[in-house]
């Protein structure tokens, strides 16, 4: 993979990553915004996977839809999140070539 799709595929995937902690830990607040507002994980998922989707679309035509989908049933499908999200986790590491640990350290 190009340079551009790997980190592509990794700004989602790590997206991702916050929003699957915000199933154990609650709500992540990931973006602050000048005017005073802060965007959750959900937000910051949608916002990273509009930005870069027309460079993973190239890598993987059908992983965008399959994201989007997660992201916008996250609320409404508690039982099955992890089990859709996971595969995708996946997916994109493999486009980026890394992968975060399942935890991470306290920052």
């Amino acid at each position: 993979m190009d340079e551009e799709t790997r980190r592509a595929a990794w700004a989602v995937y790590v997206s991702l990553h916050n929003l699957a902690a915000s199933h154990v830990l609650g709500p992540v607040p990931t973006i602050a915004r000048d005017d005073g507002a802060d965007l959750g994980d959900i937000d910051d998922a949608l916002h990273q996977l509009n930005r870069h989707e027309e460079v993973l679309f190239r890598a993987d035509p059908g992983i965008v839809e399959q994201i989007r989908d997660a992201v916008a049933g996250w609320d409404s499908r508690p039982a099955t999140r992890l089990v859709t999200l996971l595969p995708l986790l996946d997916s994109l590491a493999e486009i980026a070539g890394a992968a975060l640990p399942p935890v991470l350290p306290p920052t």
